[in-house]
């Protein structure tokens, strides 16, 4: 994985078997202890494996290049774009194997952060099966909509939730459902559907599509294009109280592949 990051401290990666499942998975935390540390946990918030110190790692104003590998039963991170020369690793121990297909990228409460994705690089995040992938822009509930580019034949999944942990209570968007024929939104992963549109053909195999969707005030948006708000081809608005989305969760379902 290689990607940017802004914030002042506490970037947080989670790789995990699955979304949602914090305590069986690996986190990295970029610039804890107030931008001075660098360290390995088994589980959130868990026990330290390894630890380095990495004062000012982190920068509030300015983008930073960092890339993230597991491989081989080993952990490691990096700066920069290329994969060379890791700050901090851990090889795995026998019996500790853990498959991992589900990727999160955050900031930790009261630290907002911005990550950027490179498309040419998100390719390859699973090269060997179908797999989820979350993104946290900010957990001061100032972002309201998000942009992505999917190559899918069908079955695009987005989930707009709550927080990282949960899935309960999240929003979830199928775009290209039903073999490409059909999109829609539910109040909640695989719950009643609240609205469907004909979106034929809305998805490619060969070429990555832009899409956008919005969630401001409980109104969840969905169109085409980089410009939120532009060829919207689908909403609803949530007639319960709306809950704040901090999580933006991205998968293929049902078997299909895609490429975020």
């Amino acid at each position: 994985l290689y990607f940017l990051v802004k914030s002042c401290k506490d970037v947080h990666i989670m790789l995990s078997g699955s979304i949602g499942d914090i305590q069986n998975a690996y986190e990295i935390e970029i610039g804890g202890n107030t931008n001075q540390i660098t360290d390995i946990r088994f589980g959130s918030m868990g026990n330290i494996l390894v630890q380095v110190d990495t004062p000012f790692i982190c920068n509030c104003d300015e983008y930073q290049p960092f890339w993230v590998s597991w491989e081989d039963k080993k952990i490691e991170v990096g700066t920069g774009e290329k994969r060379l020369h890791p700050y901090i690793s851990y090889t795995e121990e026998e019996g500790e194997e853990l498959e991992i297909a589900a990727l999160t990228l955050s900031t930790y409460i009261n630290s907002p952060g911005a990550f950027i994705l490179p498309q040419r690089y998100c390719q390859s995040l699973c090269p060997t099966r179908a797999c989820d992938l979350t993104l946290i822009y900010s957990h001061s509930n100032a972002t309201s909509s998000v942009i992505l580019q999917v190559k899918a034949c069908q079955n695009a999944y987005l989930a707009l939730a709550r927080s990282i942990d949960t899935v309960a209570h999240a929003y979830e968007i199928v775009i290209g459902g039903w073999e490409n024929q059909r999109s829609v939104i539910r109040a909640t992963p695989h719950g009643e559907i609240e609205v469907e549109v004909e979106t034929v053909g809305i998805l490619s195999c060969e070429e990555h599509r832009t899409f956008w969707a919005s969630w401001q005030d409980g109104h969840v948006q969905v169109g085409e294009g980089a410009i939120v708000g532009d060829r919207r081809f689908m909403g609803w608005l949530n007639p319960n109280k709306a809950w704040d989305v901090t999580a933006v969760g991205v998968s293929s379902g049902y078997e299909a592949e895609a490429d975020w």
